[in-house]
């Protein structure tokens, strides 16, 4: 028979052995996706795929840059203006010493830049397209504080006028990030000759809850939908950021951002204004910002399908995306609300997502997020992050004709590469050869062109899938 004493003790013994048990099942549950991350993938060199599965030969890819060769580098988001047939890119050359995102912090001093990048002959074989090319162009920040730090992630388009248009830039500036406007012209639509695009600033957005934004998606007349890919800023908190990144904590948002075209940059109530916004009223005036998605791991790249009522957002860390139906407006809650439906696992770490046609979605991404660390912080001796691109198909499924269901996805992998012809693939696009003057993004038509921008590579991808 057992005494007290001796009950308590195997009850302790048993309590513990449970405790253990459950403690390495939920270590198991929690570190086995990152435990996956960390073997290297086997990547094959430029592996191209059309969008109907056939293998296209290597020499249907090029690797192309501006005449000097020298500034379109470490370009991050690409964003298609169809009535100009040309794409503008988002570039930093000073991107190895400075970057909010993954890293590191040790100067800012270098200015980023913006391309453009005219297609008017996108029925070119791309083994005929010179490397250099002249339809590649540095856009001038015409307004733009000369003093101000510029250094751009996430673009985006409101082109809901033919000849003059908005462009969106996420701006990691040193003491915050932002969102800058500027005009976007075009100037030049004569027939055969090369158009010229210019853009204007016109204002920055600045929030508390603009806190680390990274991707932006038009969402309706002055309002915006952002992505905040952490909750912990590397400005401020770096081990925690790091320690949110490895550890996969859904610390990401993505919140709504309403604003107004014309500021008053005179406060009326500054008294519990912090110092920044009153040194800098303009940023913050007529800006609404609303919280409408949470918890998600690394949140990145966003995309809000042509009648609303999809959002996908990429989670990189979780090698995922995720799929978000919008409700209906309630009389009390007038901004955006989502409702989580469900993620689709994909085989690399997705960076952006654009559309191509209402139900298709391409997707850009790392394949090894520590080879990328490790390429990032050398990239003359360490070995390449590899590339790759896939298309995700929907069927017509859902609570709307435009509705996209992750449980009605199918994905293809159109492009891989194992970083020694093109690494770091951040954003891509797929763009349908025009038979018009006034091209229109079409599903599943061929011959197509894939752009995709490099992380941390020279120059774009250009790709022609036939």
């Amino acid at each position: 028979m057992l005494r007290f004493g001796e009950n308590s003790s195997v009850f302790k013994k048993s309590f513990r052995t449970v405790f253990v048990s459950l403690l390495a099942l939920l270590c198991a549950i929690w570190f086995r996706p990152i435990l996956e991350g960390i073997p290297t993938p086997r990547l094959k060199s430029v592996e191209l795929h059309s969008l109907n599965g056939t293998l296209q030969p290597e020499n249907t890819c090029q690797i192309i840059n501006e005449p000097s060769r020298q500034e379109m580098k470490f370009c991050e988001d690409v964003v298609y203006w169809p009535i100009a047939q040309s794409a503008i890119v988002s570039c930093d050359p000073g991107r190895p010493e400075w970057n909010t995102v993954i890293g590191p912090l040790k100067n800012p001093n270098p200015r980023g830049r913006l391309f453009a990048y005219h297609l008017n002959n996108l029925s070119t074989p791309a083994n005929e397209i010179p490397s250099s090319d002249h339809r590649i162009y540095s856009l001038d920040l015409d307004g733009f504080p000369s003093t101000q730090d510029f250094h751009p992630l996430g673009l985006e388009i409101d082109d809901s006028n033919d000849h003059l248009s908005r462009l969106f830039v996420v701006n990691h500036r040193r003491d915050r990030s932002v969102i800058e406007i500027f005009e976007l012209k075009l100037s030049q639509i004569n027939p055969g000759v090369l158009p010229i695009l210019s853009i204007k600033w016109r204002r920055t957005l600045a929030h508390d809850l603009i806190w680390t934004p990274n991707s932006i998606t038009v969402s309706g007349p002055n309002s915006l939908l952002v992505s905040n890919d952490h909750y912990f800023n590397r400005r401020i908190s770096p081990f925690f950021h790091i320690l949110e990144t490895f550890l996969h904590i859904p610390g990401g948002n993505v919140v709504q951002v309403e604003f107004e075209d014309e500021v008053n940059t005179v406060l009326k109530d500054d008294s519990a204004l912090t110092k920044e916004k009153k040194f800098k009223p303009g940023e913050w005036n007529g800006v609404k910002v609303y919280k409408v998605v949470d918890k998600i791991s690394f949140a990145n790249g966003l995309v809000l399908t042509p009648d609303g009522s999809t959002l996908v957002v990429a989670s990189s860390m979780t090698r995922s995306l995720l799929y978000y139906h919008r409700l209906p407006p309630t009389p009390s809650v007038q901004q955006l609300r989502f409702s989580y439906v469900g993620s689709r696992l994909l085989t690399f770490g997705p960076d952006n997502i654009s559309l191509f046609g209402p139900r298709q979605l391409v997707v850009a991404g790392h394949p090894h997020g520590l080879t990328l660390l490790k390429f990032k912080s050398d990239l003359a001796n360490a070995k390449p992050a590899g590339s790759a691109v896939a298309v995700i198909s929907h069927s017509i499924q859902g609570p709307t004709a435009g509705s996209l269901s992750p449980h009605q996805a199918q994905v293809q992998e159109i492009f891989q590469d194992n970083g020694e012809f093109f690494a770091s693939s951040a954003t891509a696009l797929l763009i349908s050869t025009p038979t018009s003057n006034q091209p229109k993004l079409k599903e599943s038509i061929s011959p197509v062109t894939l752009i995709s921008s490099g992380l941390y590579h020279v120059g774009l991808l250009n790709c022609k899938l036939l």
